[in-house]
């Protein structure tokens, strides 16, 4: 019996993973390369990856499958249909799975009960046409939340503003629909209530429209904050209630074992987001120590979990679209993610736990839990104060890092300068060094002044060196910047005259 799942949900993958376990050979179709990468690697599994119009589902699964399993997300109505068709049509066995109830959450009566007193600014819509509809006699801003598969569905309604994911080819689907560069919100999740009343101020929303897609879709957070903002909200409704079977009822059914569907008991997961501090294992909290040295697994850049690699497991990951994919796998009982300097102070953990939270939302498992702590490090500034003697409570705090170049935040710092007695900036490198120390003189030589820049460079680490530089003298600021190593720098900058 050759099988087919059609997934990229985690039923698809819960399915797969069953008849693996019971020894049964299948291929698994997913439209992205995401969906893909979430799988578990298994010689019993084949994956086909992409998309299929009504005439590659047809042949497909006439030379691969006898019997195909529908696991596509509830709202894919015109993939499911395309699937159920071409099974109709080759005479094979057709079999929808269906999500659980308790995983949808959140329905018309429980809205309507919860902000009963609101009603009149809640409006439910059987499907997306119905909607769009409606849409075209508002006038007014609206808010898309519902994803970037339907927007040419929306073309023609006026102040149309989109929130999609920020990938290229959610963009390019925007770009289709004739949305305008000005109305592209490209943000990952998840979005708080207070991102939601942001976004809502900010583009002068009067509209927002929703599907209502539960708890981890981000739901009730999009409900309560149109209301707090005193906005409408269009609701399309989750489609009609199908005929299927659950992944638990399927795997009974076809592979004869109740338990199959689960394999390892599922963990909590506690997930640390570390800041780490300067660099020099000195300098690393007790907290960050003993929570990187009790987890399973340490990402972070290489220079980062070098001290860790023979004592702990460690993945030069430190991105969440690679993060991610190993959590879901491997389900570690603790994982520690590293950050150079103090997690709060100009960092990537706090995009980091918004993009872990929203994956493990959306793919894990429904029993499968997780908390995430950020542990707080000790600030490049705050180390290289203590290291020139200098106190930090009356200066300014910025940074440039990774901005080398940018006009914007070359002037933003010229301006701080100018208003401010000290100035403490974190720097990409070298060049930096040298686009600051070029505007100084500049400045310098228009108003008679001199600035001392004191760099502290590799701070904690063995070629750590303090250099002071003075722009408004050439000669000695030349000697200096060609002497400099490349590699990371905190600067202080004071005016002297």
């Amino acid at each position: 019996m050759r099988i087919i799942v059609f997934g990229g949900t985690t039923e698809g993958r819960k399915l797969s993973e069953g008849f693996a376990e019971a020894g049964i050979n299948h291929i698994v179709s997913v439209a992205t390369d995401y969906g893909e990468e979430v799988l578990q690697e298994n010689p019993l599994v084949s994956v086909h990856q992409g998309r299929l119009d009504e005439n590659e589902m047809k042949e497909f699964i006439l030379e691969n499958g006898d019997l195909v399993f529908d696991a596509t997300h509830p709202y894919a109505n015109l993939v499911t249909e395309n699937i159920r068709k071409a099974c109709e049509e080759t005479g094979r066995e057709y079999v929808r799975i269906i999500r659980d109830s308790h995983a949808l959450l959140d329905s018309q009566d429980d809205v309507l009960a919860t902000y009963g007193e609101d009603l009149h600014k809640l409006r439910f819509f059987d499907d997306t046409e119905s909607c769009v509809e409606a849409l075209k006699s508002f006038d007014g801003n609206v808010l898309l939340t519902t994803g970037s598969k339907d927007l040419k569905r929306y073309i023609g309604i006026n102040n149309l503003y989109v929130r999609v994911l920020p990938s290229e080819e959610s963009i390019r689907l925007c770009e289709e629909a004739g949305i305008k560069r000005d109305h592209i919100i490209a943000m990952q999740g998840p979005f708080t209530l207070d991102l939601n009343k942001a976004l809502i101020s900010q583009f002068g929303i009067d509209l927002m429209v929703t599907k209502e897609s539960g708890s981890t879709g981000g739901y009730p957070e999009k409900i309560q904050a149109a209301l707090e903002k005193n906005i409408s909200v269009y609701v399309i409704g989750r489609p009609t209630t199908e005929q299927g079977m659950s992944v638990v009822d399927a795997l009974e059914k076809y592979c004869g074992k109740k338990d199959c569907a689960h394999g390892e008991p599922t963990c909590n997961c506690k997930i640390f987001l570390i800041g780490i501090g300067p660099g020099d294992e000195d300098y690393l909290t007790i907290r960050a120590s003993n929570a990187i040295q009790s987890s399973d697994i340490v990402f972070g850049a290489k220079r980062m979990i070098s001290p860790y690699s023979k004592t702990k497991e460690t993945l030069p990951f430190y991105l969440a679209r690679d993060v991610l994919p190993v959590i879901l796998d491997r389900k570690p009982k603790q994982v520690a993610v590293l950050f150079s300097g103090d997690s709060g102070f100009y960092s990537g953990a706090e995009k980091m736990r918004y993009a872990l939270e929203e994956g493990l939302l959306e793919y894990a498992d429904n029993d499968f839990t997780f908390d995430i702590e950020i542990v707080p490090g000790i600030s490049s500034v705050s180390f290289f104060a203590s290291r020139i003697g200098i106190g930090y409570s009356d200066s300014v705090i910025t940074s440039i890092h990774g901005r080398s170049g940018n006009k914007e935040y070359m002037d933003k710092l010229l301006e701080d300068i100018e208003k401010n007695e000290k100035v403490f900036t974190l720097l990409s490198g070298k060049e930096d060094v040298g686009l600051i120390i070029e505007e100084l003189r500049k400045k310098a030589a228009r108003e008679g002044k001199k600035y001392k820049v004191i760099l502290g460079y590799e701070l904690s680490y063995p070629k750590e060196t303090i250099t002071e530089l003075i722009a408004g003298d050439r000669d000695s600021t030349d000697i200096s910047l060609n002497e400099l190593p490349e590699g990371l720098y905190v600067s202080l900058i004071m005016s002297i005259s």
